[in-house]
């Protein structure tokens, strides 16, 4: 896979980037996206469908995930994991580019 194959989506005045990194399979039950934020990036989520877990793996930079009314924190290296059911809000606090991985796991389909 690779990510310059794959269709972007670029909002924020192109301070958020997203794109397909593993498209969904039916036997694993799971979709890997690509996300950056550049500095002061914000991008709110909607949540999506009910029972999916979230996983988002820090490569580089600074990030907080607010999820309903809590702050989670994480730099490279580092893992948020949580229900993506829920509304959640991804926004980068440093002053590099954040690069992440974004699981999707769907164990009700």
């Amino acid at each position: 896979m690779k990510v310059d194959n794959s269709p972007h989506l670029i909002e924020d005045d192109g301070k958020y980037m997203t794109c397909p990194f593993i498209p969904f399979d039916e036997e694993t039950k799971f979709e890997v996206y690509k996300m950056d934020l550049k500095p002061g990036g914000i991008h709110k989520s909607n949540p999506h469908s009910k029972g999916i877990k979230e996983y988002v793996f820090v490569s580089t930079g600074n990030i907080e995930i607010e999820i309903e009314d809590k702050v989670y924190k994480a730099s490279g290296g580092e893992a948020v994991v949580f229900p993506g059911d829920v509304y959640h809000t991804y926004k980068n606090v440093g002053e590099n580019t954040v690069s992440t991985f974004v699981l999707l796991f769907y164990h009700n389909r």
